[in-house]
């Protein structure tokens, strides 16, 4: 197992790649502080486990942020690994049909969470002898997509923190990478797609299908793993080969 007595902090982690990502972890033997907005699934195992902690918080409020990173501190000793997965959708449409306040919003969790956590998360990560961020940025914010503006400009924001915390944080010893997937089969595409057409999608990436949550948690676990050690600043793209 890859991460026995490695602490990892996974956001966003009640469903869809979250869930993915925080399962192979346990599987991997990671303790793990799981954080979302909502709760847990009423059939997840996941409570019974003794390496395992849920806080269901906001990641876009800074109490929240500092009182699950006081929970890691408590219940594991500190942090290795800090995901940050959590994230929301724009619905697909014009530009000009987003208002203030969904902008402010997807902005609040998709951007500013990784600041927080970066912020508080930071003087912790530097206690471990294998600190590391992995966060989950997109595709889209690689190569954006029409109708999604707002969304493919915070994923964008996702992929250039990710390299600009790479070089900050490398005289500290802790690697920053990210995961870029392309549309994946989860709750969360039928807004991004507009519904349940998927074929627009499907057409655009060559190896001609969707990525599933099993893709993007295999990448997480590779990039937070000893064998990415000289790994930083990496935006990775689990895409089928759509951004080549």
């Amino acid at each position: 197992m890859l991460f026995v007595d490695r602490v990892f902090l996974v956001t966003g982690a009640a469903r869809g790649i979250g869930a993915a990502i925080t399962t192979r972890l346990l599987d991997e033997g990671a303790k793990v502080v799981a954080m979302d907005r909502n709760d847990l699934p009423a059939d997840s195992p996941w409570p019974d486990l003794s390496n395992f902690h849920f806080f269901q918080g906001d990641v876009s409020r800074a109490d929240d942020v500092r009182a699950v990173l006081r929970l890691a501190e408590t219940s594991f000793g500190g942090i290795d690994v800090i995901v940050n997965n959590a994230g929301i959708a724009q619905p697909k449409g014009d530009l000009l049909d987003t208002d203030e306040v969904e902008f402010d919003r997807l902005m609040a969790v998709n951007v500013k969470s990784i600041f927080l956590f970066a912020k508080y998360g930071v003087p912790i990560l530097e206690k471990s002898s294998h600190p590391s961020i992995v966060n989950v940025g997109s595709a889209i914010g690689l190569r954006p997509r029409p109708q999604l503006t707002w969304y493919s400009s915070s994923k964008g924001a996702v992929n250039i923190m990710t390299k600009a915390l790479a070089i900050e944080l490398a005289p500290r010893r802790i690697r920053v990478n990210a995961v870029c997937p392309v549309g994946t089969e989860t709750d969360m595409l039928k807004t991004l797609a507009g519904g349940e057409d998927f074929q627009p999608l499907l057409a655009s990436i060559p190896l001609g299908r969707l990525a599933r949550a099993q893709d993007v948690s295999s990448a997480v676990v590779f990039l937070a793993s000893d064998e990415a050690s000289f790994l930083t600043g990496v935006n990775l793209p689990i895409d089928g080969g759509r951004s080549i």
